[in-house]
């Protein structure tokens, strides 16, 4: 049996990125978060989510209108949790990241801001798969490795999929 060892460690956003080396060439990308933290702030996020996205269309914020979820910026959400929830400023960060998170990207969001990530693949329920440029300099002749980010089902993996199709203005057909 192998040594696992740490190839690298460093932060996207509030979450932990480590690039393992299980042995054998066998990497894996693994995101991480403080789990205790996240857990005490679920509430507040459901809140504030909530909150966001039930704005009436043409909602005015400071000087601009909303008309979609994916218009709310960054300062929206961040004037929403101090005046709004009252949140402490050394919390608002985290908040922001995770509420960003679920109005963009929902899982994919990490590797999406990860700027070492070449390329992403989801090739079905199961893992989803990186080209990550940290790896390829430890290991030249590696490519793809698993993440520990794992979309369950089929079913969730064409609900990704129409999602990710709507998030960029397209529509998914399927053909035989």
């Amino acid at each position: 049996m192998s040594d696992i060892k740490i190839i690298d460690e460093y932060y996207v956003g509030p979450a932990r990125i480590r690039l393992i080396d299980r042995g054998n060439r066998d990497y894996l990308y693994q995101v991480t978060y403080d789990d205790e933290e996240v857990l005490r702030l679920k509430d507040l996020l459901r809140k504030t989510y909530d909150f966001l996205t039930s704005l009436p269309i043409g909602k005015k914020f400071g000087s601009r209108k909303v008309f979609l979820p994916t218009e709310i910026t960054d300062d929206i959400i961040v004037d929403t949790v101090k005046k709004v929830f009252n949140v402490s400023e050394d919390k608002v960060p985290l908040i922001l990241y995770l509420i960003k998170k679920e109005l963009k990207f929902k899982e994919l969001q990490e590797l999406i801001d990860d700027p070492y990530i070449e390329d992403i693949t989801i090739v079905g329920a199961g893992p989803v798969w990186v080209r990550h440029s940290k790896i390829i300099e430890y290991d030249p002749e590696a490519d793809y490795i698993p993440t520990n980010i794992v979309i369950p089902s089929i079913n969730d993996v064409i609900k990704l999929q129409h999602y990710l199709a709507q998030k960029v203005g397209k529509v998914l057909s399927t053909s035989s």
